[in-house]
């Protein structure tokens, strides 16, 4: 399936200014020296294929691309003229698989457990393998993933990591505003709720826990033509997460516990690493007091 992405995120700068009437509103300032660093640029790899990629910014600026340790590609760019909004817009075309086409390849459960045991697997994805502060396992999450664990088919690992995917999709309520960008796994399983970003940290953890690598993804997800979206011309929707899991003779696959799927072709990837703190879509610093609000939307159609 081909898809087209068109991104925007507006930054404004001000302070916020309560009138004789009570109303408060944000009176524009001026910042200077904007720094940010960006990923928001698609992959592309066994699943998917950029054929178009451009990023513009107001004020213009010029950009420098490198890629980062985990292979995302980072856009750099630097306003040092005064300003008071600055916008950043993104449009991509993808062609995207049907469906995940790894996902029939797997081992034998017992060459499987072979594998995730070996100190020379072990060692390769180390670092997939490691909790980082947000999957940290504390007494109250290694409670909960004795139960669910217990909920899990050991068939194969394969099997075993769709069983936590839905079983996270069935326990946890999708509730934003509850959560935020800090929020640890331990909070998640307190709250009993979250978005994409806490279900994609609680199923890093559930894996890792158990030896098999799993990394976090950041990219979009098309929902135009589900039944409560369609006729909606206006239909915004925001950047999505998701984990991929390395199954022994598949490799690395994606799973969604937000949604309770498989990567098929609503699903776009733009990043990964070990958890949200390594694929942030944007970072950036400025100088100046001013209050900073952003304005995002995030479109996506299909081109075929």
């Amino acid at each position: 399936m081909k898809l087209k992405i068109m991104h925007l995120n507006e930054y404004s700068y001000g302070n916020f200014i309560t009138d004789d009437d009570k109303e408060t509103h944000l009176e524009p300032t001026l910042i200077d020296n904007s720094i940010n660093e960006l990923r928001l640029k698609p992959r592309t790899n066994y699943r998917q294929h950029l054929e178009y990629f451009d990023l513009r910014t107001s004020p213009a600026a010029p950009v420098r691309w490198h890629k980062d340790y985990f292979h995302s590609d980072i856009a750099c760019f630097e306003i040092v003229e005064p300003h008071d909004q600055l916008a950043i817009i993104t449009t991509s075309v993808v062609l995207t698989a049907e469906n995940e086409p790894r996902s029939g390849y797997v081992l034998k459960p017992e060459d499987e457990r072979a594998l995730l045991n070996s100190s020379q697997f072990q060692n390769r994805y180390a670092e997939y393998l490691y909790m980082t502060p947000q999957t940290l396992i504390t007494k109250s999450v290694a409670e909960y993933l004795k139960d669910l664990y217990s909920q899990c088919s050991t068939s194969c690992i394969y099997d075993y990591v769709r069983s936590l995917t839905h079983q996270i999709h069935e326990t946890f309520l999708y509730q934003p505003g509850l959560t935020n960008i800090h929020t640890t796994v331990d909070d998640t399983v307190r709250l009993k709720g979250g978005v994409c970003q806490d279900f994609a940290h609680l199923m890093l953890a559930t894996c890792r826990n158990i030896g098999v690598p799993a990394r976090y993804v950041s990219g979009y997800q098309y929902i135009g033509d589900l039944p409560e979206n369609v006729g909606n011309d206006n239909l915004t929707v925001a950047m999505h997460a998701w984990i991929e899991a390395f199954i022994p003779g598949a490799g690395w696959l994606g799973f969604d516990p937000t949604n309770d799927n498989i990567m098929s072709w609503r699903y776009v990837k733009v990043a990964d690493g070990r958890d949200y703190s390594d694929i942030v879509p944007i970072k950036g610093v400025y100088r100046g007091s001013a209050i900073q609000t952003l304005n995002v939307k995030v479109k996506i159609d299909k081109l075929d």
